[in-house]
């Protein structure tokens, strides 16, 4: 959760911007040391998954509003 919360804290920054990047990139490194190999093709799709499902997309929300769609 610390993660997410960074990345909620950093968000409106923009995609390109090197802290974002380093979150984005702690995330997606803890997912593949904790569930499973996270190629960026899944990691693109995992993105999509947390707008698209309201309960993903509601969850990921909590942390802060527009998370899930800057996480796509």
């Amino acid at each position: 959760m610390k993660i997410i919360q960074a990345t909620a804290k950093v968000m409106d920054k923009g995609p390109d911007d090197a802290e974002v990047q380093q979150c984005v990139g702690e995330y997606r490194a803890y997912i593949i040391r904790s569930y499973y190999q996270c190629g960026l093709e899944i990691f693109r799709d995992l993105g999509q998954l947390y707008v698209s499902d309201s309960k993903f997309h509601a969850n990921i929300n909590q942390h802060g509003e527009g998370l899930a769609e800057s996480l796509n």
